[in-house]
Formats: structure tokens, sequence, C-alpha cells
């Protein structure tokens, strides 16, 4: 049974979950052209080690709403194809019913 839910993963879910991978590795490349993440790393940790944990949200709120259209969009899209990714990963879970060597009978 466990050929047969190995069969059902690489033919049905697999295509997507990497084209959804390949989508978010893609945009984090063409975003590392417009951020410098050392820079953003180390002013977080900067703004973490002198301000309250608290301030966090406002700080990357600020970053945000500084930042060019374009890093708006590919954000947006990037939290689009994570939401999708983490989505196709629940329901995969889901439908093998929640173990991967489980050998009861997947039901659609």
């Amino acid at each position: 049974m466990r050929k047969i839910y190995g069969i059902w993963f690489v033919r049905r879910m697999l295509p997507i979950l990497a084209l959804e991978t390949a989508v978010i590795g893609a945009v984090a490349l063409f975003m590392q052209g417009f951020i410098k993440y050392g820079h953003l790393i180390n002013n977080t940790l900067y703004r973490w080690s002198h301000h309250p944990v608290s301030n966090m949200g406002s700080f990357w709120l600020e970053a945000f709403m500084h930042t060019e259209l374009v890093m708006k969009a590919l954000l947006a899209a990037t939290v689009v194809v994570l939401g999708l990714l983490a989505r196709d990963a629940f329901r995969t879970v889901r439908r093998m019913g929640g173990n991967f060597l489980a050998t009861r009978r997947v039901t659609y």
C-alpha cells in the first residue's frame, strides 16, 4: 500500500509542491537584487537588542512602507505562494491520514 501512496504523491502532489517551491525560489532570487539581506539582518538585530521585542512589528511595518512598489508586490506574491504551499502540504498530510507510512486507505 505504501507503494501506491508513493506513486500517488509523486504523480499528484509532488509537481504542485515543486512548482510552488520553484516560484518562491525565483522570487527570492529576484528580490536579492533589491534587498541587501545582510543589512536587513543587522538592522533587525540592532533594533532587537536596543528596543523591546514588542516594537519589532512597527519596525517591520516601517521597513515595508518605505520599500518600492516592486518589492511590495514580490512580498505579496511570496506570501500567497507560501500560503498555497502550506495548504497543499497540510492537504497531503491529511489525505495520508497524518502518517506517511500508514497502510490505511486514502479516502477522497
